[in-house]
C-alpha cells in the first residue's frame, strides 16, 4: 500500500514523511534577488482548491525548474517546509515550499487537472502590476465586460481601436484598448 496522499494544509515546518497531489495553477516567471542569485516560484493547488507558494533557487532551479510545468499534476514529497516572510507572501498560506534536489517530484501524466485548477490561476486584476514588474509579458485573465465606447479609427493608420472596462471577481476595474 502506497504513502496516503495529504492536502496541503496539513503540511508544516513539522511535518515528516508527505505527499501531497498537486497541480501548478500558476508560474511566476523567474527573478533575480537582492544576493544576486535566481528564484522562480509558482503556487501549487491541491485537489480542494489549498494552495501553497512554492519556490526553487540558484542552481536548483536549472534542473527542477524544467521539470514542473503550468497546468500539469505531480506528487510532490520531501520540500523544505518554511514559513513566508509576510512581505512576500502572495497567497493566504503563510508556508512557502522550497523544491531542491532532494525534493521527490513524480509526474503523473495521467492525471487530469480539474476546471477549478485552471480558474485559480487566473491573474486578479489587483495581481497584473506585480506581474509585469516580474517580467511577465502575458497575464492570463478573465473579466467581465461593463463598458464599451464606440471603435475608433487611429489618427495616423488603417487601425481601429476600441476602449473597454472589464471587471474580476474582485471587481477591481480595469481599462484595455484593443
Amino acid at each position: 500500500m502506497g504513502d496516503p496522499i495529504q492536502l496541503i494544509p496539513q503540511i508544516t515546518t513539522q511535518s515528516k514523511n508527505w505527499i501531497v497531489r498537486i497541480t501548478v495553477t500558476e508560474s511566476i516567471p523567474i527573478m533575480i534577488c537582492s544576493t544576486g542569485s535566481k528564484l522562480k516560484r509558482n503556487v501549487f493547488t491541491d485537489n480542494e482548491g489549498n494552495e501553497v507558494m512554492e519556490a526553487i533557487y540558484g542552481h536548483d532551479m536549472d534542473v527542477l525548474d524544467l521539470m514542473i510545468n503550468h497546468h500539469d499534476v505531480y506528487d510532490i514529497s520531501n520540500a523544505d517546509v518554511k514559513i513566508t516572510d509576510p512581505k512576500y507572501q502572495i497567497i493566504t498560506n503563510p508556508f512557502q515550499w522550497t523544491i531542491w534536489h532532494h525534493t521527490l517530484i513524480r509526474s503523473l501524466p495521467e492525471a487530469s487537472p480539474n476546471l477549478q485548477y485552471f480558474l485559480n490561476s487566473l491573474t486578479s486584476f489587483s495581481l497584473i502590476s506585480y506581474a509585469k514588474r516580474a517580467g511577465s509579458k502575458s497575464a492570463d485573465i478573465m473579466g467581465i465586460i461593463i463598458d464599451a465606447d464606440e471603435m475608433k479609427q487611429v489618427k495616423y493608420g488603417q487601425n481601429n481601436v476600441q476602449h473597454f472596462t472589464f471587471i474580476d471577481t474582485e471587481k477591481i476595474p480595469i481599462c484595455v484598448i484593443l
